[in-house]
């Protein structure tokens, strides 16, 4: 590892936590507190639980977002590695492999999300637009009055 890929390997992470601790700054310039995550939402209908997993899972402690600068300079940090690691491969092959899978990996699984979040989407939307949209008209169709002066209307009185 040369002496500019060593300095990568820290000016990289320490940028990136610069921007998230500059985004905290704001929020708390704007609203006054750091934001705390004291709970998750796993599952926002309790039918869809699974595996007896809770709906909302409360956390022991509140979280606080700064921790995030934290994370974010470990992230990164880990990433840039993994980049001048493979850089410096004398194993072609490997290298090689190592990128396709990472841009694939990626690709594929932006892909596939995009798509299927797309579709069951869509799917969804359509589904229940139609069901509601046509009980809905049902539901004056066949209320009484509205039937019996259909009847009338199809016997051409």
């Amino acid at each position: 590892m040369n002496e500019n890929q060593k300095n990568q390997l820290w000016r990289i992470p320490v940028f990136v936590s610069g921007i998230i601790a500059i985004v905290y700054l704001a929020i708390y310039l704007f609203t006054g507190n750091i934001p705390e995550v004291k709970e998750l939402i796993l599952f926002k209908d309790p039918k869809d639980c699974i595996w007896g997993l809770p709906q909302i899972l409360i956390l022991p402690f509140a979280y606080s977002r700064l921790w995030d600068i934290l994370f974010g300079f470990i992230l990164s940090f880990l990433f840039v590695y993994l980049i001048i690691k493979i850089k410096n491969m004398d194993n072609k092959e490997l290298k090689e492999g190592l990128v396709f899978g990472l841009v694939c990996g990626l690709a594929v699984g932006l892909a596939v999300g995009l798509a299927v979040g797309l579709v069951y989407g869509l799917a969804v939307g359509l589904g229940v637009g139609l069901a509601v949209g046509l009980g809905a008209i049902l539901k004056i169709i066949f209320k009484k009055k509205n039937f019996k002066l259909i009847l009338k209307w199809l016997a051409g009185k």
